[in-house]
């Protein structure tokens, strides 16, 4: 399925993971949006479905399936992506909206997913004292505590001592951001990663 118009997108993969199955639901979708937020530090999504399986019912959706998409776009000028500009996303589905009857056998609703760090971030909690340069740090948390390695490097050589009391993953590492001073730094000024 491919668009040639800017703004178009060439997808690869749509698949939800219902546990006994993957299902490929490239027929059933109608859109996908993504979001990235400067305010919130994990991607959400929606996916809008029409749906003549009864999905929700006979695969039984009830929050936490896998949901993996591949995908690239078009440039604003309507120029395809190269091999190189894939986007590959595998989101948790945390809620779905109610169905609404669009035909005889057919049904809408949308899948509100978001990514596997935020489900992590409201499971566990960091109870630790560190002794090190700050993106260390932030580094053994998003290793240990969210399975993720995504965090920017920064040139941080000072240790920084502190102990974490208790707090969400995501509260601690952006309490650590808030302290992070580059290397090459004069004075106080802060970076944030």
């Amino acid at each position: 399925m491919s668009e040639t118009r800017a703004g178009g997108l060439e997808l690869d993969k749509l698949e939800l993971n219902v546990g006994h199955a993957v299902l490929d639901i490239r027929p059933l979708f109608t859109s996908f949006n993504f979001y990235e937020d400067i305010f919130s530090n994990y991607v959400t999504a929606t996916l809008t479905l029409d749906d003549s399986m009864n999905l929700p019912t006979n695969e039984q959706i009830v929050g936490h399936e896998e949901f993996h998409i591949k995908f690239k776009g078009n440039d604003p000028y309507g120029a395809p992506g190269t091999n190189a500009d894939w986007i590959d996303l595998k989101l948790l589905v945390h809620g779905m909206t109610d169905r609404l009857v669009t035909g005889e056998k057919t049904q809408q609703y949308v899948l509100n997913m978001t990514s596997h760090a935020a489900l992590l971030n409201n499971l566990k909690k960091v109870s630790k004292s560190y002794n090190a340069p700050i993106p260390n740090i932030i580094t053994n948390i998003g290793e240990e505590y969210l399975d993720c390695s995504t965090f920017n490097s920064v040139n941080s050589t000072s240790t920084f001592c502190c102990v974490i009391p208790y707090w969400s993953p995501t509260l601690a590492i952006n309490w650590l951001a808030e302290r992070c001073v580059h290397a090459s730094a004069k004075g106080l000024s802060l970076i944030h990663i």
